[in-house]
């Protein structure tokens, strides 16, 4: 069984920049497009995480763990 997170972000660039630049993570994408409502998948090693900024996507101000070894 796979589970994939997904974290509700708004506004979503901000976000999707800290866990790229920050945790190492690799956007494969943006839809619509990079803005808000917006919905991004992003990819590092063997994890997968979603990102949503659209209304009723996860709740602002949840909280996740994501061991990523250095």
């Amino acid at each position: 069984m796979t589970m994939i997170a997904l974290l509700h972000a708004d506004p979503i660039r901000p976000a999707v920049r800290f866990d790229t630049e920050v945790l190492g993570f690799t956007c494969e994408g943006f839809w619509p497009e990079a803005r808000d409502p917006g919905y991004a998948v992003l990819l590092r090693d063997e994890g997968e995480l979603h990102v949503s900024s659209h209304r009723g996507d996860g709740r602002a101000g949840q909280a996740a763990i994501i061991l990523a070894p250095g």
